[in-house]
C-alpha cells in the first residue's frame, strides 16, 4: 500500500497495484505536512504530522487512530524514527523551532531539543558508529546534527545561504555523509564523521 497526505488535511491509503483508493481519514484539522511507516511490534503503523500542531499515530492493520500527540506549540513539518535499547522512537520537527522525541511504544513525549532559530523543516536519523544521530535543517539556513544519546549537539554545518528543505543522510564505504537541499538552488554533501562540507 501507498500513503499520502496534502494540504486537504486528509491521510489516504491506496492499493498501489490497482491504484484503487482503500482508506481516507480526515481526523486533523490542517494541512498534514509529511508521514511516515514503521513497525510496531511487528504491526504496520503511520505517523502523520499537522498545520494543527499535532502527530496522529494510525494503526495500519485495523485502519484506525490510535494515538494523538501534543506538545508542539506551531505546525509539525518533518517526522524520523530510530531504534535504541529495542526501543523504537519518533522525532518531530516544528515550526515552534523546537525537536521533540516520542517514546511509541508509550506514546509518550520523553525529551526537547532547541538549538535552530526558525522552523525545522527536515529530518534524517541515522547510525554512526552504533550510535542513533539526527540530523534537522531549519529556516535558519543551519544543519544541526544531535547526539541522540547524550542530546548534545555534535555539529552545526552552515553554508547554505537560505533554508534547509530537505536532507538525506548515506554511507560512503566507512563514512557517514548527508546530503542537505536548499532554498537557495543547491545541493550540499556533508562528511559527518569530520564535520565539514565535501562538494556543492
Amino acid at each position: 500500500s501507498i500513503a499520502s497526505c496534502g494540504d486537504d488535511g486528509a491521510v489516504k491509503i491506496w492499493n498501489h497495484g490497482a491504484g484503487d483508493l482503500i482508506t481516507k481519514w480526515s481526523d486533523h484539522n490542517g494541512s498534514v505536512n509529511t508521514l511516515i511507516a514503521f513497525e510496531l511490534n511487528g504491526v504496520p503503523h503511520l505517523a502523520t504530522a499537522s498545520n494543527d500542531n499535532t502527530i496522529k499515530i494510525w494503526d495500519l492493520n485495523e485502519n484506525v487512530l490510535t494515538a494523538t500527540l501534543t506538545g508542539h506549540t506551531s505546525y509539525v513539518r518533518a517526522l524520523a524514527t530510530y531504534q535504541s535499547d529495542g526501543k523504537i522512537y519518533l522525532i518531530s520537527g516544528s515550526a515552534d523551532k523546537s525537536l521533540k522525541i516520542w517514546d511509541l511504544t508509550l506514546n509518550k513525549h520523553t525529551s526537547n531539543f532547541k538549538g535552530h532559530q526558525g522552523f525545522v523543516y527536515a529530518l534524517s536519523s541515522f547510525r554512526m558508529k552504533g550510535l542513533p544521530f539526527v540530523a534537522s535543517g531549519g529556516y535558519d539556513n543551519k544543519i544541526i546534527v544531535w547526539d541522540l544519546g547524550t542530546h548534545d549537539i555534535y555539529a552545526t554545518l552552515e553554508g547554505h545561504t537560505r533554508y534547509v528543505w530537505a536532507l538525506a543522510s548515506y554511507m560512503d564505504g566507512e563514512t557517514n555523509c548527508l546530503a542537505s537541499g536548499s532554498a537557495d538552488g543547491t545541493v550540499k554533501l556533508w562528511n559527518l564523521n569530520e564535520k565539514k562540507l565535501i562538494t556543492t
